[in-house]
């Protein structure tokens, strides 16, 4: 049995508002194809999709067993279609990623990008996370991959994955007591900006013993007695590094987001393709033993 794609999203469309006229709408296409469509793939698959439930329209037993795998198949589809449709882009794009950004496993990514669209050009530019930022707010950076807390989340991002947030310390050194010394990324450090409030509250006392923008260098001060430091849970892929559990009753940590924002200043089709191959690949190394591996943001012009 072949199905349709169009007839799926139709089916989808039409569940999704319980409404062919709102489905033909959404898809714009008159009232009279959107029922065509609907009816053609029931009477090919030989069973009934759409029930009617008071005066919107439901899925049938049947239709609701194949939702989930009805949406990835059409978006499967319109991933391949842009990418065939967009083998002609030309432009210039420029990928940022900060310091922790593995290099290596980026270019394989942007050389894969590079030979599937030769009219693209791409630079690379490594640098603080900050700017990053800036960059995107801005507009001379048109997507950028972030990672944030919950409140800083917009309705247009698109959230790659959560993880927890852990205090850590070495094997060696569980630094319990006294004024504890604390590892961070630089004073520009976001997780600083969680920690030390916490520690604050908690009324423990730190002082900056290591300030280094690089996720190896804090996980190996860590490892080597040298401090505590608040790292995501996917880090701790090194059996050197335990959590800490200081006396004193810290406060809950958040949950962290990292998630892809285009910036409102870009409209561009390259945006599109590129940030679709970049999901695609972090879907696949996000554990803790690649935890490095990830493109911590990207953006074009």
């Amino acid at each position: 049995m072949q199905l349709d794609v169009e007839a799926l999203r139709t089916l989808r469309t039409v569940l999704d508002h319980g409404s062919i006229t709102k489905a033909a709408q959404v898809l714009h296409v008159s009232r009279s194809a959107a029922s065509w469509r609907l009816k053609r793939l029931e009477e090919h698959v030989g069973q009934e999709l759409v029930v009617r439930d008071g005066r919107t329209l439901a899925p049938s037993r049947v239709a609701r067993e194949i939702l989930d795998d009805t949406q990835a198949l059409i978006e499967t589809h319109d991933r391949i279609a842009r990418r065939l449709s967009s083998a002609d882009l030309t432009g210039t794009v420029t990928v940022a990623g900060d310091s922790d950004t593995d290099v290596a496993h980026l270019t394989r990514i942007l050389g894969s990008f590079r030979r599937v669209h030769p009219g693209v050009d791409v630079d690379l530019v490594v640098d603080r996370a900050s700017l990053v930022r800036t960059g995107l707010a801005e507009g001379r950076l048109d997507v950028g991959m972030i990672e944030g807390l919950e409140e800083a989340l917009e309705p247009s991002d698109r959230v790659l994955w959560t993880d927890d947030l852990v205090w850590v310390t070495g094997n060696c050194c569980t630094h319990d007591d006294g004024v504890v010394p604390l590892i961070t990324f630089g004073a520009d450090c976001f997780y600083r900006t969680i920690g030390e409030p916490l520690l604050d509250a908690a009324g423990v006392p730190y002082r900056v013993a290591l300030s280094v923008p690089s996720t190896a260098a804090v996980l190996s001060a860590v490892a080597d007695g040298l401090g505590v430091a608040l790292l995501r849970k996917r880090r701790l892929a090194t059996p050197r590094v335990t959590t800490w559990a200081p006396g004193n009753d810290l406060p809950a940590l958040p949950q962290v987001h990292r998630y892809v924002r285009v910036s409102p200043h870009t409209d561009s089709e390259i945006v599109d393709v590129l940030v679709d191959l970049i999901a695609d690949e972090l879907c696949e190394s996000t554990d803790a033993n690649t935890e490095l591996a990830e493109v911590v943001a990207l953006g074009a012009r």
